[in-house]
């Protein structure tokens, strides 16, 4: 039974018995539907060919060979994008980020949180450094030198 049947027998509240009737109309409903499918269908498919046919006289004709270097140049273009998106996510990831096909929101994500990784490492030297102050000066600038590095 499809699905539309199964529906119109709920909500017209027929037992599965007294459906027949039900079924007829339904089945006629089916066959309504479907051609004016079919038809939307055609029409699209004409649209398209007109489309295409007015594209095509308009459009001077362009040789193979022509094509096949624009799109040889636009796949090196898109190579070389590629790399550089590479190359882009491991920087700002540490390396732990390669693949140009990883979403934007992740690289960001790892990226801020190596930051703040960093940000927390240098806090806490700083905060070493602030407890040697009271000690030697010599070794106060060297540890301030080593942190700022």
């Amino acid at each position: 039974m499809s699905a539309a049947r199964e529906v119109a027998r709920k909500i017209l509240g027929f037992p599965r018995s007294e459906t027949a009737p039900v079924r007829r109309k339904l089945d006629a409903a089916e066959a309504v539907i479907e051609q004016h499918a079919e038809q939307a269908r055609a029409e699209e498919r004409e649209r398209f060919a007109r489309a295409s046919d007015t594209a095509a006289k308009l459009a001077p004709e362009v040789p193979p060979e022509v094509i096949d270097a624009w799109l040889g140049r636009e796949l090196a273009d898109f190579r070389m994008v590629m790399n550089h998106c590479s190359e882009v996510y491991c920087h700002f990831t540490r390396d732990r980020i390669s693949k140009p096909q990883t979403l934007p929101r992740e690289v960001i994500t790892v990226a801020e949180d190596l930051e703040n990784e960093e940000l927390e490492e240098r806090r806490v030297a700083v905060r070493a450094i602030v407890a040697k102050i009271d000690g030697d000066t010599e070794e106060l600038l060297a540890d301030i030198e080593d942190a700022l590095s």
